[in-house]
């Protein structure tokens, strides 16, 4: 004979508000974590180069390693950003969109300049919930020099000949600041070489 009677369940004692706060980390839920990967550009007098690493991670956890950390937004643009992968994916989302509505209205692409700027103005929107991302935008300018632009979390930003992002950064930063004066003196030479001798060129066809 199998007989059911209803029984009061046993009363959960409530967690101390302390006690939950350091099971979950000071002030409970964390919306960010960091994925990591570093990503670097250098800017020279008729150049411009990012690189980043392709590898995407949480802590020990390796979910991939082939995840490339920069996306094109022009043809003279590219963006390069580590950091929270789902914030990296929105944001470049989001100037890839806000390029192609320029590209409607003005038919022709954005400067490197203007999208330095409209990149600032983006994270200063979420300067309230930022974007965990740590960005480097590298372009040609109109002059078609190479410029490298680096920002803060709030969208504060510089124009620099070097920069370098994300959890390596402050380590490629003191090589780059020790090496990158002599590689770019030498680039300065050899770019103004390569305009003496189209100068020449074009005097020496002149006079033919």
């Amino acid at each position: 004979m199998l007989s059911c009677t209803d029984t009061p369940a046993a009363q959960q004692t409530a967690l101390p508000l302390a006690e939950i706060s350091s099971r979950h980390g000071r002030g409970g839920f964390n919306p960010y974590v960091n994925n990591g990967g570093t990503v670097v550009c250098v800017a020279g007098e008729d150049f411009v180069i990012g690189v980043g690493d392709t590898r995407l991670s949480v802590g020990y956890s390796i979910h991939s390693r082939h995840h490339s950390k920069i996306t094109q937004l022009t043809s003279r643009c590219c963006i390069a950003s580590s950091g929270m992968q789902a914030d990296i994916n929105t944001l470049h989302k989001l100037l890839k969109a806000r390029v192609a509505v320029y590209r409607h209205l003005h038919r022709a692409e954005p400067s490197g300049p203007a999208l330095s700027q409209l990149l600032s103005s983006l994270l200063y929107s979420r300067r309230f919930f930022p974007f965990y991302t740590f960005n480097l935008l590298f372009a040609l300018d109109e002059e078609g020099k190479g410029a490298v632009f680096g920002y803060d979390a709030i969208g504060s930003f510089e124009r620099s000949s070097f920069n370098a992002a994300g959890t390596g950064g402050p380590l490629v930063t003191a090589l780059l600041d020790n090496q990158m004066p002599l590689v770019t003196a030498l680039l300065d030479n050899q770019g103004k070489k390569k305009k003496r001798n189209e100068e020449r060129k074009k005097r020496e066809r002149k006079e033919k």
